[in-house]
């Protein structure tokens, strides 16, 4: 990982689990974090998605999220240079709304 952005605590304990999971060493499907405002949650399905997409165990990912601005965070994710940089990906997400 890059000393400009390292992953917080949390982030560094999602990649090694998935890490585990891709490698067959785990059992676990489920995940769940509790994570404050601003803890840096947009990037979990980022780093679960490079990885179990690059190990061939899932193909894609639904990411359901309640407000717009929640949705742009979440492409914000996936595309920004330097997290691409530091998980190795060039994935992106396709955004749509489902307005009333």
């Amino acid at each position: 990982m890059t000393s400009s952005r390292p992953l917080r605590t949390h982030q560094q304990r999602l990649a090694n689990l998935v890490a585990a999971m891709a490698a067959g060493e785990t059992t676990a499907r489920d995940i769940l974090a509790a994570v404050t405002p601003g803890g840096g949650k947009s990037l979990l399905p980022v780093i679960a998605a490079a990885r179990l997409i690059e190990a061939g165990l899932i193909e894609r990912v639904c990411w359901i999220v309640p407000r717009d601005s929640l949705r742009l965070q979440a492409e914000e994710a996936f595309t920004d240079p330097v997290w691409r940089s530091v998980l190795g990906h060039g994935l992106s997400v396709r955004g749509i709304s489902a307005s009333p």
